[in-house]
């Protein structure tokens, strides 16, 4: 059975379905940034791009940093000299 990937109905539930994701994905990310005491830290959207309503400190981009670098994944992916 084909899918008509240009009916409205289609592309709104895949719209809702994206953003009910989205805003799944900030929580975590606003709740992660709590636990690892980034309190002066909030996201609004998931790549971090300008927004009024997203702020963050040094000091709380300092403890993401120190979280990240205890990632075995995250120091291969930094210290790759090629991709």
């Amino acid at each position: 059975l084909p899918i008509d990937i240009f009916n409205p109905d289609l592309f709104l539930m895949l719209r809702e379905e994206t953003k009910k994701c989205v805003n799944l994905f900030l929580d975590e990310m606003n709740r992660k940034a709590w636990m690892l005491g980034m309190t002066r830290t909030h996201y609004v959207n998931p790549h971090g791009l300008s927004d009024k309503r997203a702020y963050s400190t040094c000091e709380d981009l300092i403890k993401l940093l120190e979280y990240c670098v205890k990632s075995k994944e995250f120091m291969e992916i930094v210290t790759c000299k090629t991709y």
